[in-house]
């Protein structure tokens, strides 16, 4: 079996105050998913736990194996990533 990794660029987004919308408290999680070789791995389930509520979230990544996680509240999480044919690290 072939391994992947999950690539994670995690932000925080606030947006701006303005005279027709408000700041929000949440985030945006966002990465993508790569073999060994660097190539995108489409169709990888990825999951987000929250792990004070254990409340779960997943995603499937898209054909350039990126996924999108909008308006994460804080907190301390727990990502994990699976796909046919592939064993996690």
């Amino acid at each position: 079996m072939t391994r992947f990794a999950i690539g994670l660029a995690i932000g925080l987004t606030l947006s701006s105050a303005s005279a027709a919308g408000a700041q929000d408290y949440r985030g945006r999680l966002q990465g993508s998913v790569t073999d060994e070789s660097k190539s995108a791995l489409p169709g990888a389930t990825i999951t987000l736990t929250n792990d004070a509520t254990g409340v779960v979230v997943a995603r499937v990544t898209g054909a350039d194996g990126r996924y999108l996680f909008d308006f994460v509240d804080p907190g301390t999480y727990t990502i994990t990533g699976e796909l046919a044919g592939f064993k996690n690290r």
